[in-house]
């Protein structure tokens, strides 16, 4: 095994940098999501909070988690869908680093995410003929990666990935375009293209799947652990409008001992006695979403994740869960952000893809928190992740 320099992880939500950071969980290095202070662990994650701001203060932001992180290996996680500025953040990456190239793939085969002749599909689905159509901010209109990503690029095929590890290294040192985005169907793929990144001296820029490969690439000494199961009483925050996320609360209401509530854009004064009335005692899951059967792009619902994250900061003096489950990354960096949360020791995942941590201050010291994204998974997977005894 080789020895690791640090390692900084820069993304632009919260969800991609907890998913990404619980990739490096899967070692002996220390993951921490830090919101204040400054870097200090073996793998310091940043969040930028850049995806849903103006590309010029998303510059500014991701140069400035560049300078903090200045002397550390790289890592650029960037949104599995392609949502947010990627070419321009890469950019800032490279000119306030000292890499020269960056490689693109948000590839992450294991949950259905390849790219194939710079086509990114979900499911075997074109991006743009999914649910992320409808994304309330970044309507998916197109799946090609040289279009999402809004800078000229190279590209390194499907064919070239699975030649020799020296051409592909070879082609990326020897690209006359700094950026250059890549196709991968497997974890092998993207282990190969990790190896090549590392050989080439680039920057990485992916999601979960290519973190997982780069650790990997990188030969540090492993660790295996087994998905972390929660129990006790699980209060759940769903702030995302896409349609797997309300698909996943449909699900989950059925299941016994679950409690879900629906809420209205904006909180009236009686809400939460109201949930406190129907709150019974022997509840363990309370779930918290939109009463909103369709993504909808007004102010008031452009906000629900600042409603019901303080919505379900309210009700903890009632319910005392032993772990929060947040869907969605402006509502769990909201979430925290009202909670006083100092940082969070990434510990590893629930599921592929989605992490889990214990938070560090504030109102929920020591706690657990479970993150994932709105559009990630099937119409089972909180359920699955609440109840794992019920799987068939």
């Amino acid at each position: 095994m080789t020895t690791t320099p640090k390692i900084g992880l820069i993304a632009d939500d919260f969800t991609g940098a907890m998913d990404s950071g619980a990739q490096f969980s899967y070692s002996h290095l220390g993951v921490h999501f830090r919101f204040a202070g400054s870097p200090a662990g073996e793998v310091e994650i940043i969040n930028t909070a850049s995806r849903e701001i103006p590309t010029s203060e998303a510059v500014a932001r991701v140069r400035a988690a560049c300078q903090a992180l200045a002397g550390r290996r790289l890592f650029k996680k960037i949104d599995s869908t392609l949502r947010g500025h990627i070419g321009a953040e890469v950019e800032a990456v490279l000119a306030a680093s000292p890499y020269q190239k960056a490689v693109i793939c948000p590839a992450a085969p294991l949950q259905g995410r390849t790219v194939r002749g710079g086509v990114l599909t979900i499911n075997g689905t074109p991006l743009e003929k999914t649910g992320f159509k409808d994304d309330p901010l970044y309507p998916a209109k197109t799946s090609r990666l040289a279009d999402l990503v809004g800078k000229p690029a190279a590209h390194l095929s499907i064919e070239l990935v699975r030649g020799p590890l020296a051409g592909l290294t070879a082609v990326i040192t020897a690209s006359p375009l700094p950026l250059l985005t890549a196709d991968a169907e497997s974890p092998d793929d993207l282990f190969t293209l990790a190896r090549a990144i590392l050989a080439a001296q680039a920057l990485p820029c992916g999601a979960f799947g290519l973190a997982r490969a780069y650790l990997q690439a990188l030969e540090v000494e492993p660790v295996t652990h087994s998905f972390f199961q929660p129990e006790g009483a699980v209060l759940v925050l769903v702030g995302s409008a896409n349609q797997v996320a309300r698909e996943q609360v449909d699900q989950l209401e059925s299941m016994p001992d679950s409690l879900v509530l629906r809420l209205g854009p904006l909180p009236t004064p009686g809400t939460i006695q109201q949930i406190f009335d129907l709150l019974p005692l022997n509840k363990r899951i309370l779930a918290l979403c939109a009463a909103q059967d369709k993504t909808t792009r007004t102010p008031e619902w452009l906000r629900f994740g600042q409603t019901v994250s303080e919505t379900g900061l309210a009700v903890l003096a009632k319910f005392k869960p032993q772990t929060v489950l947040v869907v969605g990354g402006e509502t769990v960096a909201h979430f925290c952000q009202q909670a006083r949360v100092e940082s969070i020791q990434v510990l590893g995942e629930v599921a592929p893809g989605i992490p889990y941590g214990s938070l560090r201050g504030g109102l929920l010291d020591q706690r657990l928190l479970i993150t994932k994204a709105g559009g990630f998974g099937g119409p089972e997977t909180l359920t699955n992740i609440l109840y794992p005894m019920e799987k068939k």
